[in-house]
């Protein structure tokens, strides 16, 4: 029974058109979170001389799109039994669930999800087969296994515990990884200096991306960060690594007066950029005073949501423009 015939005296949404119930179930707007670590590992290459990179950008970013897709629809697979019991619970507090919400079947959703996962292996293999770098198969591979660890038994680590570490690794190294490989450059020579600002800016959002929901991820025995440790430490934590991050590069780039200052302003802007919409939410789970979260962040937000492709497209433009700070 899925939770329409459950509440059916509820006002839930209404089933929309089948475009938009994929789209909903999609959700474009966790793009950012997939391309923009891609894109690092693109502007590293691009950095390095890569033999490939305009082939290698958009080849990238078709893998990025297959691979988000796999990894939010196998996830919303997983979790439809928590989502319903989360929408019944606390209905505003998560997105529409095209599952619990009869818009899409478990099997639709399934058969979409294991689609696209086996395009971006499918994929990933021709690419490394036309310029492509060794071995980018078998980075594929383990891009693949992301999702299955992440949110199916007998892993199962969203619920077991180190969901957290398991998505601060794919984001802040695997995905950039697989960018610089994308661009043909050897993947042995991947200089793995350079992804702790990414490690650190994924494990800031991995560890933020669960408060927003700690009284329902206690009750369906998710074993997260959050509910073990409490909201406000983590919080406090994600918050701690953020600012880490942006004063590393500020000291960083401060040391380069060699670069441009559109160039410097880029790369000081992009973590705060996108990652603004976590601000806000870490600010208060860590139970910092009201005029950090005021009517002006409010509003900052608000503009942030209106220009969310706009915003997307200014990043990928600032990661091309910041390759040559690691030349």
């Amino acid at each position: 029974m899925n939770l329409m015939q459950s509440t059916a005296r509820e006002e839930l949404p209404r089933r929309p058109p089948l475009s938009q119930c994929w789209r909903a179930a999609l959700r474009p707007a966790s793009l950012p979170k997939i391309l923009l670590p891609i894109g690092v590992g693109v502007a590293l290459a691009l950095a390095g001389h890569a033999p490939h990179p305009i082939s290698g950008i958009l080849l990238v970013s078709l893998a990025g799109l297959l691979l988000q897709a796999a990894i939010v629809l196998l996830n919303d697979l997983a979790d439809a039994d928590a989502d319903r019991e989360h929408m019944l619970r606390h209905p505003s507090s998560l997105g529409p669930r095209v599952i619990p919400l009869g818009w899409l079947s478990p099997r639709a959703v399934g058969l979409a999800g294991s689609a696209a996962l086996l395009a971006f292996a499918f994929f990933t293999q021709l690419r490394e087969a036309t310029g492509g770098a060794h071995s980018l198969g078998l980075l594929a591979v383990a891009a693949m296994l992301l999702p299955l660890l992440y949110s199916f038994p007998p892993a199962r680590l969203n619920y077991r515990g180190g969901g957290e570490l398991l998505e601060t690794f794919g984001v802040g190294l695997l995905l950039p990884w697989l960018g610089w490989g994308y661009c043909g450059l050897p993947l042995g020579d991947y200089p793995l200096l350079w992804s702790l600002p990414a490690l650190g800016l994924a494990a800031s959002s991995a560890l933020g991306s669960g408060l927003g929901h700690v009284a329902m991820d206690r009750h369906t025995g998710k074993r997260t960060l959050a509910v073990l440790l409490g909201p406000r430490r983590v919080a406090r934590l994600a918050l701690l690594l953020l600012g880490t991050v942006i004063t590393g590069l500020s000291l960083f780039l401060h040391s380069r007066s060699d670069l441009p200052a559109l160039q410097w302003a880029m790369a000081l802007a992009l973590p705060v950029f996108t990652l603004l919409p976590s601000v806000r939410m870490l600010v208060q789970s860590a139970d910092m005073p009201a005029r950090a979260h005021s009517t002006l962040a409010d509003a900052v937000l608000k503009a942030f949501k209106l220009a969310q492709k706009q915003v997307l497209l200014l990043c990928w433009l600032a990661l091309i423009l910041l390759a040559r700070v690691f030349g």
